[in-house]
């Protein structure tokens, strides 16, 4: 059976947390540095279409919550029939319990 295809999507949060991180990353390494981490970044979230269950689950932030780590980030999402939907990409130092709202 063909795997369903889904879209990426972001959260304006999640959206922020990735300028965030992609600013400081250009401030204290350059403008290489943020295009490789933009890469990092985004390829890891577009493999998650192809392998939606790829992070371990983490129902402890909110039923259906799965996270995926990433560089010294950690993508937060959810996966429905027709999305992939990131809600945080949060440095692997801040508090993901006290950051993310269900």
């Amino acid at each position: 059976m063909p795997v369903r295809n889904r879209r990426l999507i972001l959260l304006p949060e999640a959206g922020r947390d990735v300028q965030a991180a992609l600013h400081f990353t250009r401030e204290r390494w350059g403008a290489r540095q943020r295009s490789k981490y933009r890469s990092l970044l985004y390829d890891a979230m577009r493999g998650l279409i192809a392998y939606p269950e790829l992070g371990p689950a983490r129902d402890d932030l909110f039923p259906g919550c799965r996270s995926l780590p990433t560089g010294q980030h950690t993508v937060y999402y959810r996966i429905t029939d027709a999305e992939i939907v990131v809600v945080r990409v949060l440095h692997r130092h801040q508090d993901a319990g006290e950051l993310i709202r269900p």
